[in-house]
């Protein structure tokens, strides 16, 4: 998306951002990953300022550790995996 010249002169950086990319879907993903690592398999996640409801279905798995690891970490580590199942409207639920 390309930003005006005129606009945005002398705002700090990230206040060019439209209010709209401050809600990256990425965000969303990372949050569940951090439940799904937790143990949580049915993750819902609300979006803040709207009636969206995230749905994600998440589960740890245990792999063997990346070449690069250092020394220390054990041979077998647990990563989390989720999958988005889709959005719902606060209405529908």
């Amino acid at each position: 998306m390309a930003v005006p010249e005129d606009m945005g002169r002398d705002l700090p950086p990230g206040e060019l951002l439209p209010a709209r990319n401050l809600l990256d879907p990425g965000l969303f993903c990372q949050a569940a990953l951090k439940a799904a690592n937790r143990g949580h398999t049915n993750i819902k996640l609300r979006e803040r300022g709207t009636k969206k409801v995230h749905l994600f279905t998440g589960e740890r798995v245990q792999v063997d550790k990346p070449q690069s690891a250092p020394a220390w970490m054990p041979d077998r580590i647990w990563k989390p995996m989720v999958k988005k199942v889709g959005v719902k409207n606060l209405e529908e639920l």
